[in-house]
């Protein structure tokens, strides 16, 4: 399982849910690829891509700004704050992603073994045009299969007794399962509140789309 967080010394503030952000592509192949390379494009280098990428890159920025500021996030945030402290965001990302793992049939009529086997092959098309580090990071997704991963309680243990070992005082995400545990009906009752407006603002966003969300 090391594997898995290779990346994370370089990559710990980044954003982790990478299942609600590939879902949010809603199965288009360029904005797959966007939402994938985001957190790698920094300021205005958004503008050296073109059509759907460049698309992708600014509605991941558009969902992470969304999440940050809605209210229900916020409270997540808050009660996971006096067991996590400043690691609250990361854990929540990570608990989101299982919350959506476990939904899943709700939202995706593919099953979410075909749909992240499906967004892995798509990536993989466009290994050409990702830098080095993110085709390594493809290349451990696929091979581990970070996105169904989510979906297993032990397998989250794992993912988060690594990230405590990666991130800076990251002692507290190694037991933070636990409190995912004993609060995961208020999590996933809050989940099933907030994911279908960020689904309707996503689309809003993507059909009268304009630069003025950066």
């Amino acid at each position: 399982m090391c594997a898995f967080y290779f990346a994370l010394n370089s990559f710990e503030k980044k954003k982790m849910n990478h299942l609600a952000h590939f879902y949010l592509a809603f199965e288009d192949p360029e904005m797959l690829v966007g939402q994938f390379i985001a957190d790698g494009v920094k300021g205005n280098q958004w503008e050296k891509f073109q059509g759907g990428v460049q698309k992708g890159i600014l509605v991941h920025r558009f969902i992470d700004h969304f999440t940050d500021q809605h209210p229900i996030c916020r409270n997540l945030r808050a009660l996971l704050r006096p067991h996590l402290g400043l690691l609250s965001p990361i854990a929540l990302d990570v608990f989101l992603d299982h919350v959506l793992a476990r939904n899943w049939n709700h939202f995706h009529r593919t099953p979410l073994p075909d749909f992240a086997g499906s967004c892995y092959s798509t990536l993989q098309l466009k290994i050409n045009e990702l830098t080095k580090k993110e085709a390594m990071i493809l290349q451990h997704m696929s091979e581990h299969n970070w996105l169904v991963m989510y979906s297993k309680l032990p397998d989250l243990e794992r993912i988060m007794l690594g990230m405590s070992q990666r991130v800076k005082a990251g002692e507290r995400l190694a037991t933070s399962t636990q409190i995912l545990h004993n609060q995961l009906e208020t999590i996933n009752s809050a989940f099933l509140e907030y994911f279908p407006e960020l689904i309707d603002a996503c689309k809003v966003k993507i059909n009268t789309f304009a630069t003025d969300l950066i």
